[in-house]
């Protein structure tokens, strides 16, 4: 008897996930098959990668004692390393592929 409440469960479980899914797909992303072209930015992305690397951990596990100086530190080195041309560059590529 257990058996067929779950396979009851089951059937209603893929039910509910084919239809949100369905509902997901009517409402896609503009920026769907988009992909930020890297090419011309492996200096940034290997520097912006070393710092995250660097004081990630530390701010997700909270192990830091002054957390609003160590997050301007961290936002400091982003900006250092080059986060805004990534980011400026990687919305020139979104705007042209959306076609603005």
């Amino acid at each position: 008897m257990k058996r067929s409440v779950a396979v009851a469960d089951e059937d209603s479980f893929y039910q509910r996930s084919e239809e949100y899914t369905e509902k997901a797909l009517e409402k896609k992303s503009v920026a769907l098959g988009y992909t930020f072209d890297q090419t011309d930015y492996s200096n940034e992305i290997a520097a912006v990668t070393s710092v995250m690397n660097q004081y990630l951990s530390s701010l997700e596990y909270g192990t830091v004692d002054d957390l609003d100086s160590y997050y301007e530190e961290f936002t400091s080195a982003l900006d250092d390393a080059g986060m805004d041309t990534l980011i400026a560059a990687n919305q020139e590529q979104l705007n042209a592929f959306l076609g603005k």
